[in-house]
């Protein structure tokens, strides 16, 4: 059977369809109209005709000529999917298929001048935006003139004006996010001057606390969220976002327009490749980032983008054609189109080479060639290959899309290495390497100097009792992975050519559990290669452990000490933990700072005797620490996680009493008992002596080169050829130096392990190899065309879209930009785009004056109702962009006009709330409750501690309770929110364009009990006092600053009552009294609310 949609069968019945009388058609518009609209108008509406068949008429379902045979009940009732109709949805409830019957009894009654669907090109936002006249009023403000208009088209007059007190706190609130202080208010309140509104209003918008406070409210709107992920892994967001918090904040205080805005958010990257402070503008693109998912990402940028700047749910396009607007299935993948090439990545800041400290996240094209496919009914996993979607907009705007053509990048843009800053700051750490090489070799002189005088000592002694045959002793050099010796958990273990292998990447843990029992006190000794690993690169020797199964959970009952060495880039460390059975502690004092590299081989040795722990990295002991945890009988266990590393030998012996371990926060020395272990300690120093002279000699080549390439690679001109060549020559011999210095290290292993190890041998053989190629390099005349090596000047952000446990393929920096996004935001940000506009002042009307124009500021499409006030919107459209797009132009508008000077009581307007509850034609300005920042940042202002330090990393969890900075500087993601923040309305980091406003018990309780509160309450009545002591003056200024209201009479007895009253209790002075009476008001209403 054809599945013809339901409502074809909808008008079976045995009579002719007429002309409804009013009683008749009353089913037919209260319960079957809304039921088409609902179900049926999205494919057989004035969008669509399916079968073409409409629907949204009853006039329009007879013309149709679609009497049938009498199925259609049966298709409405039918279980069968493939039957049923409608065939998406619930199925149809029993009321709604009686009320079809019911109606089909009547003769299907049509009702008189009934209209269907507009157009949907006839939709109110999809017209361009024309400037309307202002009517002739007896308002002088031009937004105040076209709310009359409505205002008398239904008999509804304006409320009056609030007083100034309630209107400066309303101003102050509205501009800056706190309240006047209380000299500042009652300035304000004094002045006679017939400017000192306007004069305040211009105030508060130079004020730097205004881009805070609407950056906030932007932030809201462009989903703001710093990085998230599982622990430390990056997966959402980025590092360093918090550049473009500030760029929001700075751009707002300097009032850059927001068209121009809009383009560096969505392509500063190629209007801009080299200006860092405008890159920083395209952390809206670099925040969508995520790890693991490149459809997941691509989705959320076209929602957002839709949402955000156009006001059109584009993402309901993302199976099939939207059900209510004229955006088809194929125009979500267009959209997407103009951000496929995209990747992220951080470029470096001034003053530093270090991209974990700092760097601007931003995007840039890495795929030019990339194609977008439609996915059929929007499953990834089946793309249509046979059409390419390009890129494209929806055809129902009569606005064209700017031709796309490519943007060649300057060379400094793709080779950011070359930018003068980042050159600067690569020859300023060699410069700081060569006092830290100048160190190193100074601490192995000494070293040599200690290990030769205990070598002295040990000799003037007499000999050590030998260690008791019977003691415990186990090596094992790995030749296989005996599993009568180890017990395996986790992991990919390999073994091959004497060594084992872990193979397998990413945060699990793995681990060998040596059979025998270890000795209670005992010496460890792990020789290994650590080769890669995701992040923490952990290789662990763990004992005491008592669990079934290390890879798993720790419950209560299991317990485990464990010493590992971490290869995390961002602070490599030998670190003692414990387990007590839950979760892993890591005592502070229980960490030793370590250098480490990669694809080296280190001797990791771990002794233990009671509590006692020393652990050594090639001789040198890292940390000394007693664990807190009592010990116990358990397993002793080799553990790895997140590293792929090569195990070559492991041995364990009973530790001999003579052997004296370092306690506890004693200075880091080696620990030597034999003639033997003397000998080979000033060894190994003499060997770090000649690594330490080789690491000053690399460190001031390092620098003298990079002066050289500083002076050839910044020049403005192509520089002269002699200066290149020795800027390559300089380069060549910074590559010997480097070969020798690999050399001298493999050479030193080798004779430390007395030259019998196989795999030292070849990396000697290989380093001999390299020093004679590099040095035959030196050797021969500069080759025309060598190249000066790049410096690193930006980092791509990895992806794992391929694999969740390793890196993809690095993105290339290309040397041209697609020029989609700078095409699309040319686009959005036209004068003639109906959309962009309308949706920017929608959102600014609705946060100062408490509701938008149009309720569903993210959907300006099809279902969003006709506003009440387009004329209003219109002209504060037309007015924004004629006037740059300039957003304190539109503050000043609104917050000049009576319109924003209405009470928002509806005291003696009933009346007006009889024709007009819901305030549609603005008799009043509705009263606005405090969102979650401006709640907070009110208390610390009121309070004088408000730290007003702008910009800057986020404060993070741990600190924000003692932080005095304004909220919005709080470390803020998915994640972690602040707990204050949260009772009051805290925006969601993934979708806020309008915060809920809600009212909780929490929120008393948050105001009522806090530290924050309870510390404040105190600091703002000494500060109220301080100004005006006497009693009645300090009630007044508390009403006044806290509350914006004026004390009444009642109000004045009531306050002075109970103040004598908490005076009068015990231990309790008029500080104490009035810190009670200031808590009061903290925890009234009409704190936390804007009248």
């Amino acid at each position: 059977m054809n599945a013809t949609r339901f409502l074809l069968l909808l008008v079976v019945f045995t009579g002719m369809a007429r002309n409804a009388c009013a009683d008749d058609s009353e089913i037919y518009l209260e319960e079957i109209k809304p039921l088409l609209e609902a179900r049926c108008y999205a494919c057989h509406g004035a969008l669509k005709q399916e079968s073409d068949l409409r629907l949204d008429t009853a006039q329009s379902i007879v013309k149709a000529g679609i009497l049938q045979d009498g199925r259609l009940l049966m298709r409405v009732a039918s279980a069968d999917l493939d039957v049923r109709m409608p065939p998406e949805g619930e199925p149809l409830e029993e009321g709604q298929i009686t009320a079809i019957r019911k109606w089909i009894s009547l003769g299907m009654p049509i009702p008189e001048e009934e209209r269907g669907e507009e157009d949907p090109r006839d939709h109110w936002a999809f017209q361009a935006v024309d400037r309307p006249g202002v009517p002739a009023s007896s308002h002088a403000h031009p937004i105040d003139a076209l709310l009359e208009v409505g205002r008398l088209g239904h008999g509804l007059t304006a409320q009056p004006g609030v007083s100034r007190l309630t209107l400066i706190r309303r101003l102050s609130m509205d501009l800056v996010g706190m309240p006047p202080g209380p000299g500042e208010l009652r300035e304000l309140l004094a002045s006679d001057s017939p400017d000192w509104y306007r004069s305040a209003v211009e105030r508060l918008l130079s004020d730097p606390r205004h881009g805070e406070r609407w950056g906030r409210h932007w932030m809201d709107v462009w989903r703001y969220s710093d990085w998230w992920g599982l622990g430390d892994q990056l997966r959402n967001s980025q590092k360093h976002i918090w550049h473009w918090r500030d760029w929001i904040i700075e751009s707002l205080n300097e009032d850059v327009p927001y068209d121009e805005m809009v383009r560096q958010m969505l392509a500063a990257d190629e209007l801009y490749p080299n200006d860092l402070d405008k890159l920083r503008g395209s952390g809206y693109l670099a925040r969508n980032w995520y790890l693991f998912n490149r459809n997941h990402w691509m989705e959320e940028t076209v929602e957002h983008v839709g949402k955000g700047f156009l006001g059109l749910t584009f993402n309901c396009a993302k199976c099939h054609d939207h059900k209510f607007d004229p955006i088809q299935q194929a125009d979500f993948y267009r959209l997407r189109a103009f951000f496929e090439p995209y990747h992220v990545r951080t470029d470096m800041v001034p003053g530093t080479t270090d991209l974990v400290a700092d760097g601007i996240p931003r995007p840039f094209d890495g795929f030019l060639d990339a194609e977008t496919y439609l996915f059929v009914r929007g499953n990834d996993k089946h793309p249509d290959k046979s059409k390419p979607i390009t890129p494209g907009i929806p055809e129902v705007f009569s606005l064209r899309l700017p031709d796309i053509q490519p943007v060649v990048l300057p060379t400094d843009a793709y080779e950011p290495g070359r930018r003068p800053w980042v050159l600067a700051a690569h020859v300023a750490d060699a410069g700081t390497k060569i006092t830290d090489a100048e160190k190193k070799l100074s601490d192995s002189i000494e070293a040599i100097t200690e290990s030769e005088e205990v070598l002295r000592k040990i000799e003037r002694q007499p000999a050590l009792p030998k260690t008791d045959p019977e003691s415990y002793e186990f090596v094992d050099s790995f030749e296989m992975l005996d599993q009568e010796r180890w017990e395996v958990f986790g992991g990919r273990w390999e073994q091959a050519s004497g060594e084992l292998k872990q193979t397998m990447d990413g945060a699990q843990r793995a681990a060998l559990r040596l059979r025998q029992a270890a000795p209670d006190d005992f010496e460890a000794v792990l020789r290994f290669v650590t080769t890669g690993g995701s992040k923490w690169r952990s290789v662990g020797i763990a004992f005491d452990a008592v669990i079934k199964d290390p890879t798993g959970s720790f419950k209560q009952g299991d317990s485990s000490q464990n010493v590992y060495i971490s290869g995390y880039e961002g602070g490599p460390k030998i670190h003692a933990s414990y387990n007590p059975g839950g979760a892993w502690v890591y005592p502070p004092g229980g960490l030793g700072k370590i250098t480490f590299e990669l694809n080296r081989e280190y001797e990791f040795k771990v002794q233990v005797r009671g509590t006692l722990i020393n652990a050594y990295l090639d001789g040198q002991l890292v940390v000394a620490w007693h664990t807190p945890f009592a010990r116990r009988k358990g397993s002793l266990q080799l553990t790895t996680f997140d590293v792929l590393p090569i195990f070559r030998e492991f041995s364990l012996r009973a530790l001999p009493k003579e052997v004296k371990l370092v306690e506890a926060k004693n200075k880091a020395m080696a620990t030597v008992t034999t003639s033997s272990d003397a000998e080979k300690a000033i060894a190994r120093a003499r060997a770090n002596r000649l690594l330490a002279e080789l690491d000053l000699a690399i460190a001031r080549q390092s620098h003298e080169s990079m002066k050289m390439k500083l002076a050839v690679l910044a020049a403005p001109e192509e520089p002269a050829a002699d200066a290149r060549q020795a800027a390559i020559r300089s380069q060549q011999q910074l590559a010997v130096l480097q070969s020798r210095r690999t050399l001298t290290d493999a050479e030193a292993r080798l004779s430390l392990a007395g030259g019998k190890n196989e795999v030292v041998g070849k990396e000697v053989a290989a380093a001999e190899a390299a020093l004679a190629k590099s040095l035959a390099v030196l050797e021969q005349p500069v080759e025309p065309g060598a190249t000066i090596e790049a410096l690193p000047g930006a980092r791509w952000t990895p992806t794992r879209f391929f694999d969740s446990t390793r890196d993809d393929p690095a993105v290339p920096f290309q040397k041209t930009s697609s020029g989609r996004r700078s095409a699309l935001a040319g686009w959005i940000t036209d004068r003639e785009n109906p959309l962009t506009a309308r949706v920017a002042v929608n959102h600014i009307w609705m946060r100062h004056m408490g509701e938008p124009l149009v309720k569903s500021v993210f959907d300006f499409g099809r279902r969003a109702e006709r506003p009440a006030q387009l004329e209003l919107l219109d002209w504060l459209a037309s007015e924004f962009m004629d006037h740059d797009w300039s957003m304190k132009h539109l503050h000043r508008l609104i917050v000049t006009s009576d319109a924003y000077h209405m009470s928002s009581s509806v005291a003696g307007a009933d009346v007006a709330m009889q024709l007009d509850p819901e305030n549609r034609y603005w008799w009043r300005r509705p009263s606005l409750r405090l969102e979650s920042q401006a709640v907070r940042d009110s208390i610390l202002s009121l309070a004088g501690t408000l730290d007003l330090t702008m910009s800057g990393p986020p404060i993070q969890a741990a600190q924000q309770a003692a932080s005095r900075r304004r909220s919005l500087y709080f470390f803020h993601s998915n994640n972690s929110r602040n707990l204050f923040l949260r009772m009051f309305d805290e925006s969601l980091v993934k979708e806020c364009y309008r915060r809920d406003a809600s009212i909780v018990p929490q929120q008393a309780l948050a105001l009522s009990n806090s530290a924050l509160v309870l510390e404040s309450a105190g600091q703002i009545a000494a500060r109220l006092s301080e100004q005006r002591p006497e009693e009645g003056a300090f009630i007044k200024d508390a009403f006044a600053t806290i509350l914006g209201i004026e004390v009444a009479a009642a109000e004045m007895k009531a306050s002075i009552e109970a103040l004598s009253e908490w005076k009068n209790l015990a231990n309790t002075n008029d500080l104490t009294a009035r810190t009670h009476f200031v808590w009061v008001l903290l925890n009234h209403n009409d704190f936390v609310t804007v009248r």
